[in-house]
């Protein structure tokens, strides 16, 4: 892979809708009176991890091999790297089949561990993993059965290393200008995380066709501008 932290957009776009119900269990409509609400999107590991940043480091020279330890205290250095396994991972007992796990690797890179394949001015400087991130404010559109619901729409999130992945997002609300709500009202109020997503390198990446909720919302101005689907509308 020649570039590591190459933008590779996420397809379908992540698309948040809230639903709300009464006492009874029934859907309610959305109203125009609904308070501002923003939400955020942010990058998980597989299994639940902070994946927003990644260590870069430089790909070691051939001419500078690694130290092979003494036959004296080989034992002893190889069952310290054994215990260490990187923060109990167990992907430190045999270093050699650890290259060939690609996901795991990357999402060793993603939690803040270093990563391959970086020059080295960007050794020691994090970079984020998540990008196209901006939050999204609630907008009001007709769904698949032409009921009004609010959706929360990130058209340009890109993960910007190959991996498994999760997306979690959180629900916000903004508090009023008039000082009218409570001190607590920009607090978050629900979040979700999604099921795990694969994100590959991108030569091997293909966009799926747009979605039926896409298309949906496209017919009322919404611009997909990564999926194809204004050529098929």
């Amino acid at each position: 892979m020649q570039d590591a932290l190459s933008r590779i957009p996420v397809a379908p776009p992540l698309i948040a809708q809230l639903r709300t119900f009464d006492k009874e269990g029934v859907e309610i409509t959305a109203g125009e009176d609904l308070p501002y609400l923003t939400c955020t999107v942010s990058l998980l590991t597989e299994h639940g991890g902070d994946a927003n940043l990644v260590m870069a480091s430089p790909v070691p020279s051939a001419s500078t091999p690694e130290r092979e330890p003494s036959n004296a205290k080989g034992k002893k250095r190889a069952s310290g790297r054994k215990s260490s396994g990187r923060h109990g991972t167990g992907r430190g007992a045999d270093s050699r089949g650890a290259s060939n796990q690609h996901p795991a690797d990357a999402e060793a890179e993603a939690s803040g561990q270093r990563g391959p394949g970086l020059s080295p001015s960007t050794a020691s400087i994090p970079t984020r993993t998540l990008a196209g991130d901006r939050p999204a404010q609630g907008e009001l559109y007709l769904d698949l059965d032409d009921q009004r619901r609010l959706f929360f729409i990130f058209p340009e999130v890109c993960v910007r290393l190959p991996g498994r992945f999760r997306l979690q997002i959180h629900l916000s609300r903004i508090p009023s200008s008039n000082g009218s709500d409570s001190p607590f009202a920009n607090s978050m109020l629900t979040g979700a995380i999604t099921d795990v997503i694969t994100v590959v390198d991108r030569e091997n990446f293909v966009a799926p066709g747009p979605t039926r909720l896409m298309r949906r919302l496209a017919e009322q101005g919404v611009v997909f501008t990564t999926s194809g689907i204004a050529n098929d509308t």
